[in-house]
């Protein structure tokens, strides 16, 4: 009865292991979608802006530790995309044209809670901090300016995902990077597809 007891009680204790091992491990994975920019680049008063025109093809690399089935740690680094704001500025009789071109780059770390819906289904969250690398194109003619700042700002995100495998899950993501620029008002967010791969 004590073999049999000792059993059970190791048995128990080797799934167990197995259970929470299986959702603790380092992985990597990518996203692919459309990045979104909000506001202005350039707030100027004395211009109007006549046109805007998206590139919005934007992309996350990204990778992280699964402690447990409900938290994570997170870092990332991702392109979005580009955004031209035209802008047209009366003096006189003379009407002038700039172009204002803006395209970020981010680098973010965050941390995510998940929530199991089922055995292979779940949806998620993250809130970090994410530093945003602004560069900035000013052209009018043949005069081009550029500009460049980094701006340290609160992100979050919001997702779900399927597992299609023990290594393999596959899902779609909202991220908001908040403001590009401490002084304009821009600020970009990104909708993607998520594939992500666990060692």
């Amino acid at each position: 009865m004590k073999k049999l007891l000792a059993s059970v009680v190791l048995g128990v204790t080797v799934l167990t292991a197995g259970v929470a091992q299986a959702d603790n491990g380092a992985y990597l994975g990518l996203s692919l979608g459309k990045a979104q920019y909000s506001g202005n680049i350039y707030q100027d008063y004395s211009s109007a802006i006549v046109g805007r025109e998206d590139k919005p093809t934007g992309g996350l690399f990204f990778g992280g530790y699964q402690f447990n089935s409900k938290f994570a740690i997170e870092t990332g680094f991702g392109v979005m995309g580009d955004y031209v704001e035209v802008h047209s500025y009366k003096l006189g009789s003379s009407t002038y044209r700039y172009n204002y071109d803006a395209n970020a780059v981010v680098v973010y770390t965050a941390a995510k809670g998940m929530l199991e819906l089922g055995s292979n289904f779940s949806l998620y969250g993250k809130i970090g901090v994410s530093g945003n690398n602004a560069m900035y194109k000013n052209t009018s003619g043949n005069y081009t300016s550029n500009t460049s700042n980094i701006h340290y700002t609160v992100m979050g995100a919001i997702g779900a995902e399927y597992q299609i495998s023990d290594h393999f899950a596959m899902g779609l993501e909202y991220s908001n990077f908040g403001k590009i620029n401490k002084i304009q008002n821009l600020s970009v967010s990104h909708v993607g597809i998520n594939a992500r791969y666990k060692f």
